[in-house]
């Protein structure tokens, strides 16, 4: 039976460590990212692939992969139930999510020292991260919800 493929594993390893690093939050691996914004409570996180590619040669008989995945954070704002509410969403709540996104999801996937943390998965590594999207301001004008997306490359041997 064939393993998982390096996406999906990146996907699911990354999945595991958001979730106990966010306790608070749900997350969970999918490949499209909804909220209903009616429903919409607490801390969502979904971790999608995007891509894998031949990243390099490592040597004579392995390569480097370099799977991509996607890490969409989404929060409703707890103070703006109404989300037909004209009221503007407190700037403090939008800086307190682009910090908790970028210590506990950003920062914390593309860490490469393993000696300092565990990596996603036993010998792989996050060669490269970027913020895709800091937040979305239709979504949180229109349905007061903080949306923000990055995404990170691994190396994976072959």
């Amino acid at each position: 039976m064939a393993t998982e493929a390096r996406v999906i594993q990146c996907c699911d390893a990354a999945a595991a460590r958001l979730a106990a690093r966010l306790p608070d939050a749900e997350v969970t691996v999918g490949f499209v990212p909804r909220y209903d914004r009616r429903t919409l409570t607490g801390e969502k996180v979904w971790v999608f692939p995007v891509s894998d590619k031949e990243a390099g040669k490592l040597t004579r008989a392995s390569d480097q992969m370099g799977p991509r995945i996607s890490v969409v954070y989404a929060a409703k704002c707890p103070d703006s139930p109404d989300t037909d509410s004209a009221e503007p969403v407190p700037v403090t709540w939008v800086r307190e999510r682009i910090k908790r996104v970028e210590a506990d999801v950003f920062d914390f996937l593309r860490q490469e020292r393993v000696d300092e943390v565990d990596p996603v998965i036993a010998g792989v590594w996050p060669e490269m991260a970027e913020w895709v999207s800091v937040f979305d301001s239709e979504l949180l004008s229109a349905d007061k919800v903080f949306w923000s997306e990055i995404e990170v490359e691994f190396g994976f041997p072959t």
